[in-house]
C-alpha cells in the first residue's frame, strides 16, 4: 500500500527534483468566461497550467521542502526532508482528484503515444536529445519572456516586453546570487570550524614535536659529553703508560 501511494506522487517528489516554492511565477488560472472565448489549444494550455498550479500547491503543502538538506548526501536529504515534514505545521492541503494506478499507467502510455505521434509528424524520428539542445542554444537569444510568462521573438517584442524580460532575468539572477551567497556563507562557517580544529591540533603537535626535539638534543649532548669525558680519560691513561 505504501509503495502504491509513493507511485501516485508526482514525478518531482518521486525523483527528488527541484520544484518551485510557490505558484507566483506560473500563469494565473483563467475565469470560465475567458475559457469559453478561447480556442481549443488556448483552453488546453490554460487547463494544463491550472492543473500544474494545483499540483505545485498540493506538493508544497503536503510535502514541504527541507531547506537544510542542501549539500548533504541522499540519506541525509531524505532524513531531513522527513523531519522537516513532520515538524512543519500542516497547511491546508487542497485535495486532488484521485486516480488508480491502472489509470495513471494508461495516461502515461497515452502521453507517450501522443508524443511519438508529434515527433513523427514533425519529421523528428531519430533526432537525438543533443540535437534539440544544440538547436535551442542556437535560437534561445532570439526570444524574450513577456509579462504573461510566454515568449515572443525579439524582432516583434515591444520595448515594454523587452524591459519586462530584462527585469525577469535580473530578478532571477539576483535570486540565484543570494542563494549562492547564503550557501557560500554556510560553507565558510563550516570550513572555519574545521580549520580551527586543525589549527589547534597543529599547534598542539608542533609543541609536542619541539619538546621531543629538545629531549633528543639534550640526550645527544649528554651522550657526547660522556663520550668526550671517557675519551679524555682514555688518552690520559695512555699518556701515563
Amino acid at each position: 500500500a505504501r509503495q502504491a501511494e509513493e507511485r501516485k506522487k508526482s514525478q518531482v517528489l518521486q525523483r527528488g527534483l527541484p520544484r518551485p516554492g510557490s505558484i507566483q511565477g506560473l500563469p494565473q488560472p483563467k475565469a470560465p468566461a475567458e475559457l469559453a472565448a478561447m480556442s481549443l489549444r488556448e483552453r488546453a494550455e490554460a487547463e494544463l497550467f491550472a492543473e500544474l498550479a494545483a499540483l505545485v500547491e498540493h506538493d508544497n503543502a503536503a510535502h514541504p521542502v527541507a531547506k537544510d538538506a542542501e549539500g548533504k548526501g541522499k540519506k541525509d536529504k531524505k532524513r531531513r526532508a522527513k523531519d522537516a515534514e513532520e515538524a512543519a505545521p500542516r497547511q491546508m492541503v487542497r485535495p486532488l482528484q484521485q486516480f488508480g494506478l491502472d489509470e495513471l499507467d494508461a495516461a502515461r502510455a497515452l502521453l507517450a503515444e501522443e508524443a511519438a505521434g508529434v515527433v513523427a509528424a514533425m519529421g523528428h524520428d531519430g533526432v537525438a536529445p543533443e540535437e534539440y539542445l544544440e538547436a535551442w542554444r542556437a535560437t534561445v537569444d532570439e526570444w524574450v519572456v513577456d509579462g504573461k510568462g510566454g515568449v515572443v521573438r525579439k524582432a516583434t517584442a515591444t520595448p515594454a516586453m523587452r524591459i519586462e524580460a530584462l527585469r525577469h532575468d535580473w530578478e532571477r539572477t539576483r535570486g540565484e546570487m543570494e542563494s549562492q551567497a547564503h550557501r557560500a556563507a554556510r560553507l565558510d562557517k563550516k570550513a572555519a570550524i574545521l580549520v580551527a580544529g586543525l589549527q589547534q591540533r597543529h599547534t598542539k603537535l608542533t609543541g609536542q614535536l619541539d619538546e621531543v626535539v629538545q629531549q633528543v638534543w639534550f640526550a645527544a649532548r649528554m651522550h657526547l659529553e660522556a663520550f668526550s669525558a671517557e675519551l679524555r680519560m682514555g688518552c690520559g691513561q695512555l699518556t701515563c703508560l
